[in-house]
């Protein structure tokens, strides 16, 4: 009886395997059946225009019904469409018969690193004829990213001579992409020991700058200054990349190392017997550098070399005594035969040597378009090096005036004849950017200030008992004025004047605008001339 029972059991699975794997073949297509493939290039460049065909075959004997599908973009893809692309049935062409074969293209430009891989995968569903069941094929197409054409610069110096001391680096790019990139950032992951002191352009966070787009064949460069707090070797690391959904893909990634060397020389300068001198445009500057002997050998015959660096230096001013100098140049060399403390400097001697150069006062349009000015004087002496900033504070200027155009009334002005006089004043910046700045004045009694609905909007307030007039301005960018618009206000006075007075009638005193250089830290300040409204007829009252 067991022997029997043991036996239908064998029967009966065999049977059930029998039914599955008939099943199984009437419902499943493989590749070989239904063929699906990818087709694109496999070595790519960063931003260009590729394009992946997505063919699909028919190669059964049964009509497929129903057909979906489903096309996803690699990571980090620029595309004209979501990231997940689906066809439904009727995009597809809907059934797809027996032998036939079909085509669908989607264009992107990949974004990632140098040796990266892209990966696009392709996804159809499909009901085969007289089923109620739905089949899936699926493939992917890899491809690399072969070349990055942008351009990463890192000029990190590779030692510096002493911890706690500010030092500056720099970062430059440019793009041969032939495609404009847009929601670009440069990233800096700096060691624990580094203090971030600044940097030009301004970064979010000390770290992270934004580039809302750069063309083929464009540039840019970051300054940056800070200082280590330890002598240990540290990495900088440098990254470029671009946001694609909130997710920072990298194209260009470099790493450099900085090590502290204990120096053999100590260098220092002083600009106007001050170590931290503030200059402005036209100024004599008095160098004065020293150099002191902290090793622990005497040294001799040394070399000291001072190069200036800035378009504001004016070079032909340069007086250097016994230095050897040629017009024009930037560099200045001073030998052991004409500085005895360059001949022999003992353990713990000081050497100074000086010179004398003036700053422009006249500045070109290519100098008035840069921001955040300074010179730099670049000593080397002894197998030192030394790199010192002098800040340049920036023109704080301030204009008022008549605008006729938007004069109501007679101008010039007429005795016994009211006018509203529109007044406008204009604050520029020639070097740096200002902030917290106002600009002031009194209306005097012979005018009325008119308040309009705009006034309070334009940052225009009025003290009705000092009949002071404030501006609170905020903040006036680099240039304005000079390689950009002016800031603007303009606002009306109501004049009635009842006799004439000798160089016209006063409509507001001298104006005082004041701010803060956001680059030297510094207050400044300017003061216009009065403002004076013209006048016709009557007799001049001395």
């Amino acid at each position: 009886m067991k022997t029997k029972n043991l036996t239908k059991i064998i029967i009966g699975t065999i049977i059930v395997l029998a039914l599955g794997i008939y099943w199984w073949q009437s419902t499943s297509y493989s590749k070989e059946v239904l063929r699906l493939e990818i087709l694109g290039p496999s070595e790519v460049a960063v931003g260009e225009n590729i394009e992946y065909v997505v063919r699909l075959k028919n190669n059964g004997n049964i009509r497929l019904e129903e057909p979906e599908l489903i096309f996803e973009y690699p990571s980090g893809a620029i595309t004209d469409n979501e990231d997940i692309v689906l066809y439904n049935s009727e995009k597809l062409g809907g059934n797809i018969y027996p032998g036939e074969e079909r085509t669908f293209s989607f264009s992107a430009r990949l974004l990632g690193e140098e040796g990266a891989l892209k990966i696009a995968k392709a996804n159809l569903s499909f009901k085969p004829k007289d089923l109620n069941t739905r089949n899936e094929v699926n493939t992917e197409f890899l491809s690399t990213i072969k070349t990055v054409p942008i351009n990463l610069d890192f000029n990190l110096p590779s030692k510096v001579t002493s911890i706690d001391k500010a030092f500056s680096f720099s970062i430059n790019y440019a793009s041969e992409v032939d495609y404009s990139l847009e929601d670009l950032s440069i990233i800096i992951d700096y060691p624990e020991d580094f203090e971030f002191l600044y940097s030009n352009p301004k970064a979010l966070d000390e770290k992270q700058w934004d580039i809302m787009s750069l063309n083929k064949y464009e540039s840019g460069k970051i300054d940056i200054s800070g200082m280590t707090t330890s002598d240990t070797q540290s990495a900088f690391t440098v990254k470029l990349g671009i946001w694609d959904n909130n997710e920072f893909v990298v194209l260009k990634e470099i790493t450099e190392w900085l090590q502290v060397v204990s120096p053999t020389l100590y260098v220092t300068q002083k600009v106007n017997n001050s170590y931290d001198y503030i200059a402005k445009k036209g100024d004599s500057l008095h160098f004065e550098i020293s150099f002191r002997n902290i090793g622990e050998e005497p040294l001799q015959d040394l070399i000291l070399v001072s190069k200036l660096d800035g378009n504001l230096f004016d070079l032909n001013t340069v007086n250097a005594p016994s230095a050897k100098y040629t017009s024009g140049d930037n560099s200045l060399l001073f030998e052991s035969k004409s500085f005895p403390d360059l001949e022999f400097l003992d353990v713990d001697g000081v050497g100074t040597i000086e010179f004398w150069v003036d700053l422009k006062s006249d500045l070109s349009q290519s100098i008035l378009s840069q921001s955040s000015q300074k010179v730099k004087n670049i000593v080397s002496v002894g197998g030192a090096k030394e790199e010192f900033v002098t800040k340049v504070e920036t023109d704080l200027v301030a204009w008022q005036h008549v605008d006729e155009g938007s004069t109501s009334g007679p101008y010039p002005l007429q005795i016994n004849r009211a006018t509203k006089v529109t007044v406008t004043w204009e604050a520029l910046s020639s070097f740096n950017d200002v902030g917290e700045v106002t600009m002031r004045a009194i209306i005097p009694e012979n005018g009325t200030l008119i308040k309009d609905d705009s006034f309070e909007e334009k940052g225009l307030t009025f003290n009705e008992e000092t009949s002071e007039l404030i501006w609170e301005i905020g903040s006036i960018p680099a240039g304005s004025g000079y390689s950009k618009d002016s800031v603007k206000v303009s606002f009306q006075i109501l004049v009635s004047p009842q006799i004439a007075t000798p160089g016209g009638v006063l409509l507001i005193s001298s104006a005082y605008i004041g701010g803060k250089d956001e680059w030297t830290q510094t207050k400044i300040e300017y003061k216009t001339e009065e403002l004076k409204g013209e006048i016709v007829g009557g007799n001049i009252a001395e």
